[in-house]
């Protein structure tokens, strides 16, 4: 709330009255302040934001509901809260408006009015124009013969004591301004030009007495005085604006008590002196003389650090920081930039904030080495994510069964993942050359060894499915197809029959006992020689495979028994060898006739009969007893048709 301070001046008569008319305008001059009693200072709306509008409204008495008058004064200066207004000159004032008791309500900006409403009191002049105008003639003054009022001029008091403004003021309900030390040099010359004003307006009210005493006085001369007096109403007013502009703050709040003012306080300042370019500065309890830095913080301690120098600071070139006193000693004041970071500078899932401390929202992505698993729990050279899925530095270093690798470490020995874990119960398989790991041995120096068959190397565990694999009957080491799928597997192919030349399968025994062509190949004539035959299939089983041709797929095995004698007797029972007399009989080149056959050699037999066997074989009568025909395309004698039906395009025969 702002409170009010004011004063009601004079009466301020317009030149154009008739004589004993009452003027139609108030000289009214206040005081705002704020809500804590600081002086208001808007000398324009330059100089301040907030303009004021006052709003004066007249009553008939002070609780009355609806005013008699009413006029606003738009953006008035006020001067270090001082104000003054003509109240009429917006809105007349007739006579009406202030016969009687009046009380004046002012509104600022268009608020609430303040209270107490003040009761208008009458000037000199009004109060005597008001009581002439009420006399039964013009010849008294108010009724009263003149002979009855003291002639001769009055002094009047032109300075008033605190106490009797205090008194004025306080009657109107409000509060007045502090004390105002009127010794100081520059408020006294003020004080004496309007000591001079009022004591110009004191002879003027003493002319205008005596001009109204004197009966015989015109009209003419009585305005004349009243003009005199508006004229010098003007000038005290304009001296006293004048004074209040000139107070300086120091004025009106009261001197420091040490200030060298005449009082008994001590000048801590007089003594002080000061070189050039120095200005005194307050340093602890004391003052003391120090370079003038511009405003700018120095960069040495400007006193030593304790109870006197709290607050000090000063800025330290080596650490480039500033510090400050503590009492105890200066400390490093921290510096921010309020600038907040990106998301991938916090560490996941912090609250990112600013280098002072600030939130700047949203959480971190960067990595955070607190959520990094254990390495031991991650499978070894595993990568390590934190929760914002940033790579970990470290990586796993638990078991990779992945990473078991029994073909790089050495048969027998441990296998360890490549963070040297051990592998559990798996052991190395390698070994060099064309010998095999067997798994199975109880002795180191066997671990690595040839292997005899393909059964021989399913036996030793190191079979890495159906493939071509390096076995040694004896005759040093063949590579050979291996079946290690089929019925359990082990299986070794020991013919491999193809279109080919008839003069490549009209062999010798010496030949076929020896074998021809590459035993591994799927696509030529080969054969391995019979003689390894029992040393191959050491299970005595024999199967046969065919496919293409008129036979189809067939599939067929039983046991079977190859007598190492001179004749090389074969014997087994599937398909139409079994059926036709073929099994067991001996075997028949182009150089041993051994077969049924009375016309000669089956194994060069005539080309009439091209669908019968060729080539060497059991024989018994040219028919289901090789692996060839005379048209030079396989026999498939492990079919259970006859002639024509036992051709094919592939032909195998496998034993284990």
């Amino acid at each position: 709330m702002r409170r009010l301070g004011f004063c009601l001046i004079l009466l301020i008569v317009n030149g154009g009255l008739a004589f004993g008319e009452v003027p139609s305008r108030l000289h009214y001059q206040g005081k705002l302040t704020n809500a804590v009693g600081e002086a208001v200072d808007c000398p324009d709306t330059i100089q301040c934001d907030t303009s004021y509008n006052l709003t004066f409204r007249l009553y008939d008495d002070p609780s009355a509901e609806v005013s008699l008058w009413e006029e606003t004064h738009v953006a008035v200066p006020i001067y270090q809260g001082l104000f003054q207004v003509l109240v009429g000159s917006k809105t007349l004032l007739s006579s009406d408006d202030v016969a009687g008791a009046r009380y004046i309500g002012i509104a600022i900006n268009a608020g609430t009015e303040m209270i107490p409403r003040q009761e208008i009191a009458s000037a000199p002049f009004a109060f005597h124009a008001s009581v002439a105008e009420a006399a039964g003639d013009s010849t008294h003054l108010g009724g009263v013969e003149a002979t009855e009022y003291t002639p001769g001029p009055h002094t009047l008091d032109t300075i008033l004591s605190e106490a009797q403004v205090d008194g004025m003021v306080g009657n109107n309900g409000y509060a007045i301004q502090g004390d105002v030390d009127t010794s100081l040099a520059s408020i006294q010359a003020d004080l004496v030009s309007a000591q001079e004003s009022l004591n110009s307006l004191q002879t003027s009210l003493a002319s205008l007495e005596t001009t109204v005493s004197d009966q015989g006085a015109s009209q003419g001369d009585l305005q004349s005085a009243i003009t005199t007096l508006q004229n010098n109403i003007d000038a005290v007013q304009a001296n006293l604006t004048a004074l209040d502009t000139s107070l300086d703050p120091i004025a009106k709040t009261g001197l420091p008590a040490d200030l060298a003012d005449g009082d008994d306080n001590t000048d801590s300042l007089a003594a002080l002196v000061c070189t050039e370019g120095q200005i005194p500065k307050r340093v602890g309890e004391t003052w003391a003389c120090a370079d003038d830095e511009g405003g700018a913080v120095g960069t040495v301690e400007p006193a030593p650090c304790d109870a006197s120098a709290v607050g000090q600071m000063y800025f330290d070139e080596a650490s480039n920081a500033l510090r400050l006193c503590d009492g105890t000693d200066y400390r490093k004041i921290k510096l921010c930039t309020e600038i907040c970071p990106p998301s991938s500078a916090v560490v996941c899932g912090f609250p990112i904030e600013d280098d002072c401390g600030s939130a700047c929202g949203g959480t971190g992505t960067g990595l955070y080495s607190g959520q990094c698993a254990e390495s031991s729990t991650v499978a070894c050279g595993g990568v390590i994510l934190d929760e914002c899925a940033n790579e970990c530095v470290a990586s796993g270093t638990g078991l990779n069964l992945g990473q078991c690798e029994a073909t790089t470490t050495a048969c027998g020995a441990t296998v360890f993942d490549l963070c040297g874990n051990p592998c559990g119960a798996t052991i190395g398989s390698a070994c060099e050359g064309d010998l095999y790991c067997d798994s199975q041995s109880l002795s180191p120096a066997s671990y690595c060894r040839t292997a005899t068959s393909c059964k021989d190397i399913l036996g030793m565990g190191a079979s890495v499915g159906t493939d071509i694999y390096t076995i040694d009957w004896g005759t040093g080491p063949t590579a050979v197809y291996c079946n290690m799928t089929h019925d359990g597997g082990g299986w070794t192919r020991v013919v491999n029959s193809v279109p080919g030349p008839l003069s490549y399968v009209s062999s010798t025994r010496a030949e076929v006992l020896a074998g021809k062509g590459e035993p591994s190949s799927h696509t030529t004539v080969s054969w391995i020689g019979l003689t390894t035959w029992n040393s191959i299939g050491t299970g005595g089983e024999m199967r046969m495979t065919c496919s293409g041709g008129l036979v189809g797929e067939v599939d067929v095995q039983a046991p079977f028994n190859l007598n190492n004698t001179p004749n090389y007797e074969l014997t087994w029972s599937m398909g139409c060898f079994g059926g036709e007399g073929n099994s067991g009989r001996p075997l028949t080149t182009t150089d041993f006739d051994l077969d049924g056959w009375s016309g000669g050699n089956c194994t060069t037999g005539p080309p009439a009969w091209p669908l019968e066997s060729h080539g060497w074989g059991w024989h018994y009568s040219c028919h289901c007893g090789s692996f060839w025909n005379y048209g030079g395309n396989p026999i498939c004698f492990g079919a259970p048709t006859t002639w024509s039906g036992t051709g094919a395009d592939h032909v195998e025969l496998w034993v284990r």
